[in-house]
């Protein structure tokens, strides 16, 4: 069993002990994969799990925003909440939704007294508003290795900056339940074969879009018709009077009207 000792566990130990919450940010050396992300995070979230309510990977983790935001409002205080994937709140996306909400979790949810850790290949990738709100930074430089940095924010230049704060070492979780549990949930992620009560964003967009042009379509279809049964127009001439973006062929008129 891993040491706990040092900075780092002790720091955290003393915003829990002020009914404050503790963010932290696992990623890797040079953004490379493989190296145990995931089992740092399941590790650090039984360690710093002091509820009363033990940690499952099933309950405690996830690789939704959406449900990871949820977790909030579920689990009970001094519970962890662990984000696989995170590098779905990149930067790029900064004025997404899933981005805006879970900044705002971030900066509302603080007296929940919830411990959260996220993964992602990189730092940098990162939304700008989430690194300025976490509290720790750990750098995985080789299997069940790592760096862990304190973050602060510069009070001139207003920048992110990272205080050292000690190396660690944790244990083979290859056997460990809850890290094979969410080493599947992943493979099912991976997979798109998500079987929670979450949809994901881009799921919900395309359905929306393809809704939406349904619509448009059938009013579309209703105004060929009016328009067709109402006037001297000929098939070609209906087809060119309507908006410029709904503009049809007399082909394609003639299907309408006629039921096609």
């Amino acid at each position: 069993m891993a040491i706990c000792t040092g900075p780092f566990f002790r720091r955290v130990a003393a915003r829990k002990k002020k009914g404050m919450d503790v963010k932290i940010t696992i990623s890797a050396r040079d953004g490379e994969t493989g190296v145990g992300k995931t089992s740092l995070a399941v590790f650090l979230g039984k360690y710093f799990n002091t509820s009363s309510k033990p940690y499952r990977a099933e309950e405690n983790a996830t690789y939704d925003v959406g449900e990871f935001n949820a977790l909030y409002d579920q689990l009970p205080r001094g519970s962890t909440a662990n984000l696989e994937e995170a590098e779905q709140l990149d930067a790029r996306r900064s004025n997404s939704n899933q981005n805006v909400e879970t900044a705002r979790t971030w900066e509302t949810r603080r007296v929940d007294e919830i411990t959260s850790i996220m993964t992602l290949p990189s730092v940098a990738e990162l939304d700008r508003r989430m690194e300025r709100l976490h509290n720790f930074w750990i750098n995985v430089t080789a299997r069940g290795q790592c760096k862990i940095y304190a973050a602060h924010i510069n009070d001139w230049t207003h920048d992110v900056y990272y205080e050292g704060l000690q190396q660690f070492r944790w244990p083979n979780m290859d056997h460990d339940e809850d890290y094979q549990k969410l080493v599947e949930m992943k493979e099912e992620w991976n997979a798109g074969d998500d079987t929670s009560d979450w949809v994901r964003e881009h799921e919900v967009r395309e359905e929306f879009e393809k809704e939406l042009e349904q619509k448009q379509q059938e009013m579309r279809d209703r105004i060929v018709t009016s328009v067709y049964e109402n006037t001297d127009l000929s098939q070609g001439e209906v087809g060119e009077s309507l908006p410029e973006d709904m503009r049809i062929k007399q082909q394609r008129v003639g299907q309408i009207v006629n039921g096609g």
